[in-house]
């Protein structure tokens, strides 16, 4: 009889050289969504964006509330992604849940939050910009996802969106998705 081989096979040493050689062929556990939770972020003018927020008015940034009792359980910091048709107006991030908002037209370069670049390509927000209304009135819609972390995402301020939002989303303990409506009318 002869005697068994106790070494690593040639198949699996071949595997575990390319997960050693190639980090990016490693199988990655996948992580759920975060589970949507609801009632606990709010626009300070109610589930509408008014007009004054878009490029038709100010432009000025909203106001943003929280109620730091009713967040997920664990929740110290949120983040938001706010976007468009357009593209995306507003990302921000390791906000203090005890902060319980942030005022309107928010300065880009205040902390906390972080501020990320938006669809004009600076950070902090940019108003969407809903096409002119010919009729009596256009619609169009932003776009809002608040994410609850238990600890601060510590991404940097120039994070491509797309990236941002990858961490977010297996990073955050929950989150809540709502559509804010945008009327303009001539």
């Amino acid at each position: 009889m002869r005697p068994r081989r106790t070494g690593v096979g040639g198949a699996r040493w071949a595997a575990i050289w390319i997960g050693a050689a190639f980090p990016a062929c490693r199988a990655e556990p996948s992580r759920p969504t975060p589970p949507e939770v609801d009632g606990f972020v709010a626009l300070a003018n109610g589930p509408a964006l008014p007009v004054d927020h878009t490029c038709h008015g100010s432009g000025h940034s909203p106001a943003l509330t929280w109620r730091p009792d009713a967040a997920p359980e664990g929740t110290r910091f949120l983040a938001w992604v706010m976007s468009s048709p357009s593209g995306v107006s507003w990302t921000a991030w390791d906000a203090p849940i005890e902060l319980a908002g942030v005022r309107a037209d928010f300065p880009a370069a205040h902390a906390p939050p972080l501020q990320g670049p938006n669809l004009a390509g600076q950070l902090g927000w940019a108003p969407p910009c809903p096409p002119a209304a010919t009729g009596p009135v256009v619609e169009d819609a932003l776009q809002m996802v608040v994410y609850a972390l238990p600890s601060p995402l510590a991404a940097p301020p120039t994070l491509p969106v797309a990236d941002l939002q990858a961490r977010l989303e297996a990073h955050a303990l929950a989150r809540t998705s709502k559509r804010l409506d945008i009327r303009v009318t001539p």
